[in-house]
């Protein structure tokens, strides 16, 4: 198992590396010059020649590409601002903990919400619950979030005034981005439990255990659940690469400084080293929850751990056989 999880890392090298090199390229590629941005419409070539030697961009895009993958690699350096002239990687390192924060809490109350409303829709189809959670699955999925926030907005911070209506002031500013990031994931994770749930609970051995006298609730938590959750798993790792993407939005809405906020600006200012920085970031968090998902499913299905086991003794068994085969 360690060595899968080893194996797993050492993939994210080559991945992260394509990501970087494509998103370089299409910064590079991208019309509009960044000098011209920073220096403004009164600058005098000698300025120009300046500035664009001091930022590395009078450098062929082989030397640039070459550059920025040396010194990520090498110290981390993600360069820095082109406006702010502020490192990039000490910016990311402070914004990415409030989009992490949430990110996170907003996958873990879809699990906590969404589970639930699953596994009550499917072992009671057809009822008002099954319909109740169907219907409110599909209208949250089907509403954007850049929709729900500003009637969110209006409601509990313009009419109510229960929460700030922008900024980061505590606790109770992410109430409301957390809530409108969360109806989304609630919807997907309701939908594929429910559905999962009906796809196991007709299998035979859920029958048979029916048969030989175990209860509803005792049949769905020791036999059903557990072979229903694994396609949960899979969307719900998926479903955070959703989440972090939904949580920048959120972030320009309520104008939180995440690295939403921090990627928008990034794009607006056409500073590239942000773009690229925020990217890579943002991709390599999806690539470490795919191999978090991938041990999950060790430890809610304990068949795959055993297939691990079963191929590493099937190995040293077909060493020792040809050991002993050249003894002989």
């Amino acid at each position: 198992m360690a060595k899968y999880v080893l194996k797993r890392i050492l993939l994210l090298i080559p991945v992260l590396l394509g990501v970087l090199i494509v998103v370089f390229t299409i910064t590079y590629l991208t019309p509009g010059d960044p000098v011209v941005t920073i220096l403004g419409t009164g600058y005098t070539p000698e300025k120009y020649v300046a500035k664009a030697a001091e930022l590395g961009l009078d450098k062929s895009y082989l030397e640039q590409l070459w550059n920025y993958i040396w010194h990520i690699f090498t110290r981390l350096d993600f360069g820095k601002s082109y406006i702010t002239n502020v490192p990039v990687a000490t910016e990311l390192a402070t914004r990415v903990v409030v989009t992490a924060k949430i990110a996170i809490i907003t996958i873990i109350i879809d699990v906590l919400v969404g589970v639930p409303c699953g596994i009550i829709a499917s072992t009671k189809q057809y009822s008002a619950w099954d319909y109740g959670f169907t219907s409110f699955a599909l209208l949250s999925s089907a509403i954007p979030s850049f929709v729900i926030a500003p009637v969110f907005q209006v409601i509990f911070c313009v009419k109510l005034r229960w929460f700030p209506l922008a900024g980061l002031a505590g606790v109770s500013s992410y109430v409301l981005p957390i809530a409108v990031n969360a109806l989304g994931g609630i919807a997907l994770i309701t939908r594929m439990t429910r559905s999962s749930m009906l796809e196991t609970i007709r299998q035979d051995y859920i029958r048979t255990a029916k048969a030989k006298g175990m209860g509803r609730r005792e049949v769905v938590r020791k036999h059903a659940l557990k072979n229903a959750l694994i396609p949960v798993i899979t969307v719900t790792g998926s479903s955070f690469a959703l989440m972090m993407g939904g949580a920048l939005v959120v972030e320009m809405i309520f104008t939180i400084p995440g690295l939403g906020t921090y990627l928008y600006n990034g794009i607006t200012n056409r500073d590239y080293p942000i773009i690229n920085g925020s990217v890579i970031l943002a991709a390599t968090i999806v690539c470490i929850m795919s191999i978090v998902v991938d041990i999950t499913y060790t430890v809610v299905d304990p068949r795959l751990k055993t297939q691990f086991v079963s191929k590493k003794s099937g190995n040293r068994r077909k060493k020792l056989a040809q050991a002993g085969d050249g003894h002989v």
